[in-house]
């Protein structure tokens, strides 16, 4: 009996460490691997397809028309970067910031726009 009453306790203090961390980074902004999930989901939601890389990147691409636009998530960019191509040129980062899905991934995920 003894032994389940500690391993409860234990138990107990890892969920209190867990949300005295999660609230620590709430109060200091949210972390960047938090943002990047949440990020992922944006960008789920507007339709891109995850593809996991054998070098640990993660690209979400969406295709339309000629179009092919991305954003990988690596070591160096852990909250992803965005890149297009059309008619396999890289787009300009200006005309990137143009594109409508992008916008509406920003509008989403500055939490502008989002639906009930």
């Amino acid at each position: 009996m003894r032994e389940e009453e500690e391993t409860e306790k234990e138990e107990v203090e890892e969920e209190v460490e867990e949300e005295e961390q999660e609230q620590k980074e709430e109060e200091e902004g949210e972390s960047e691997e938090a943002k990047a999930r949440r990020y992922q989901g944006v960008l789920r939601s507007l339709g891109f397809h995850e593809k996991r890389e054998s070098d640990g990147k993660v690209r979400f691409i969406l295709r339309e028309g000629d179009l092919t636009l991305g954003r990988t998530f690596t070591e160096q960019h852990p909250t992803g970067r965005f890149w297009a191509l059309q008619n396999d040129k890289f787009l300009p980062e200006e005309e990137l910031k143009d594109l409508e899905v992008v916008k509406r991934f920003y509008a989403v995920a500055e939490g502008e726009g989002e639906e009930d």
